[in-house]
């Protein structure tokens, strides 16, 4: 078999954009019963009101201002529901060609209800937890998008970069950066359970399977894994640098242009001090087809 890049994209700052290596090992479905069914619930409503408030309001040029807008909305009296930096988060989507009714029929409270029509008492897909309180990693229904708890830190390194990334997004279309589309707050009543969380794309999704995923950071030490399950290849897992035994035939044009965005990403990085980041490249390999007759 052949192989080609299906996704390709280095990782924006830090641990707010690190996945699990094998996100598939956490792989359930966020169902009816389940001990945060309530919590997606409101995820879901949460979205779809907080994108409703914000094209209310039209703005045309972003100020300093709208980074530090922060809109609360009410769930009921039961929840809360924080939308921070909402024009700032419109506009990124807008750059990333995502339109409203894509992000709502992915994350709005609308594919829960049409999901209960169908009989399917289901929203989100797998919970991955970092061991740390109120952490998750979910992943929407239609594979279009991650949402990943921060901690206090990476909440406030994301707000303090935001209008540099904006400025990044703007010059660089064809950024390998992750893609985050919403930063938001949802939290209980007693405030004992209070998350704050990041939406981004997902990268390695596409109509074409991954087969392989590497995570390269440039760098042999500890950049080895194991990813054979019952000996055979386990797509889901993440390999490294170490693991990465092929060439990439993309042509000359194709790998100036990828090797040009890839350096203009890391001086982005570098600027901002941030060292912690790789390229995520996945894998699809193109089976034979019989010759036509």
């Amino acid at each position: 078999a052949t192989a080609t890049a299906a996704a390709a994209a280095a990782a924006a700052p830090s641990a707010a954009a690190r996945t699990p290596s094998s996100l598939s090992a956490f792989m359930s479905p966020i169902a009816f019963g389940h001990r945060h069914w309530e919590l997606v619930q409101y995820i879901s409503l949460g979205v779809h009101r907080a994108l409703a408030e914000a094209n209310a309001v039209d703005v045309a040029v972003l100020a300093d201002a709208d980074y530090a807008r922060v809109v609360e909305l009410q769930m009921g009296g039961a929840w809360t529901f924080t939308d921070f930096a909402p024009h700032a988060f419109r506009h990124l989507r807008r750059l990333f060609g995502i339109a409203d009714a894509e992000y709502l029929h992915s994350l709005g409270i609308m594919r829960m209800f049409g999901a209960l029509l169908c009989g399917a008492l289901s929203l989100f897909v797998g919970v991955a937890t970092t061991g740390r309180s109120n952490s998750f990693f979910l992943r929407s229904p239609d594979g279009h998008y991650l949402l990943k708890s921060l901690d206090a830190d990476e909440h406030a390194l994301l707000r303090r970069l935001l209008p540099s990334y904006v400025a990044h997004a703007e010059r660089n279309p064809d950024s390998l950066l992750t893609r985050f589309c919403g930063l938001h707050t949802v939290a209980d009543a007693s405030g004992r359970r209070r998350y704050v969380f990041v939406v981004m794309t997902n990268i390695l999704d596409s109509r074409l399977a991954t087969h392989e995923q590497y995570d390269l950071k440039g760098s042999t030490v500890n950049r080895s894994v194991d990813a054979v399950s019952d000996g055979m290849l386990d797509a889901s897992i993440a390999r490294k640098d170490r693991d990465f035994q092929r060439k990439i035939h993309v042509g000359a044009a194709k790998k100036a242009l990828l090797l040009e965005q890839i350096e203009r990403d890391c001086k982005w990085l570098e600027s901002h001090n941030i060292s912690d980041y790789s390229l995520l490249v996945g894998i699809h390999h193109e089976r034979s087809r019989p010759a036509a007759r």
